[in-house]
């Protein structure tokens, strides 16, 4: 009841169900599939929750909903922030601070795909990558495939760092991508970086 600070090391998994952390900071990464609701909470991890056939226990859509998080994610392994498949998807007063080393892959910070409706609002994301391959890899803010999201007061902001030769500098950093059918709207926001 917020009554102490709670401080939780490991992943979390669901599997069909629901899960809800409030007021705690987690060291570990939230996955699987199901009811996500994370609410004032540090996270120093990933949060994937990817499934085509998402559905809670009452048979409808699943929701990933994340209010007042802050995420400090540093990856070497091409994973995204945060990944969702086939899940409703509310944010709000999401701060994202991401960090990779990018080998032959393109990484998006927050990656949807069949998201029937989504909401991302008064969040900020701040990315910047390494790239130590040799080929176009580069950090993406947002990307949306086949979906239908509102972008509401967010700022964005992209950049890598080449250490190939290809000269093209920060030419691929891209602020949002929308892909494969995607309706985006996009109100008051600020990005940095191409779309």
């Amino acid at each position: 009841n917020g009554k102490e600070n709670t401080v939780i090391n490991g992943d979390y998994n669901v599997s069909g169900g629901s899960i809800t952390l409030q007021d705690v900071s987690l060291n570990g990464n939230v996955s699987g599939k199901g009811d996500v609701t994370l609410t004032n909470v540090t996270l120093n991890g990933c949060v994937n929750v990817a499934t085509v056939t998402a559905l809670n226990s009452s048979g409808s859509t699943s929701e990933v909903t994340l209010e007042n998080v802050d995420m400090e994610v540093s990856t070497v392994n091409n994973v995204s922030a945060i990944t969702v498949q086939g899940s409703a998807l509310n944010m709000s007063d999401v701060n994202i601070h991401f960090s990779s080393e990018l080998g032959e892959y393109t990484v998006p910070t927050v990656k949807l795909f069949n998201v029937p409706s989504g909401r991302i609002e008064n969040c900020s994301i701040d990315a910047k990558t390494t790239n130590t391959g040799e080929g176009n890899a580069d950090i993406t803010g947002i990307y949306i495939s086949n979906g239908t999201v509102d972008v509401v007061n967010c700022t964005i902001a992209v950049e890598s760092t080449y250490n190939n030769s290809d000269g093209y500098g920060d030419f691929y950093s891209t602020a949002l991508t929308a892909a494969d059918g995607s309706v985006v709207n996009c109100e008051n926001c600020t990005m940095t970086g191409s779309t």
